[in-house]
């Protein structure tokens, strides 16, 4: 939010770029092999077809490439969290012996 105001999409992606931009070549990089992972993995959930990876996930991405934590570390993270959501069943029920507050 900028002076009150919503971002556009069209800003957001904006914004989102001069963010990139401005990264060390150190954390770009490791944005860079985390963002491809994402694209490989979304692609081949669709038979192959190349798939836009939204904005949302790829500032997720930028956090975790931010972190500090070893590649395959964050590698890890994001395949948990993958394995997690497949998992869980279409009504919300988390995974049977999910960890879960009583």
């Amino acid at each position: 939010m900028e002076n009150g105001r919503e971002f556009t999409p069209e800003e957001a992606e904006r914004y989102f770029k001069l963010e990139i931009d401005r990264l060390s070549p150190d954390i770009s990089q490791k944005y860079s092999r985390l963002l491809l992972d994402e694209q490989l993995r979304a692609a081949k959930n669709a038979q192959g077809k190349p798939q836009h990876v939204p904005l949302e996930t790829r500032e997720e991405l930028l956090e975790l490439a931010k972190s500090g934590r070893s590649i395959e570390d964050d590698r890890l993270l994001i395949s948990m969290e993958h394995d997690y959501k497949t998992a869980t069943s279409k009504d919300g029920r988390p995974p049977i012996g999910g960890a879960q507050d009583d």
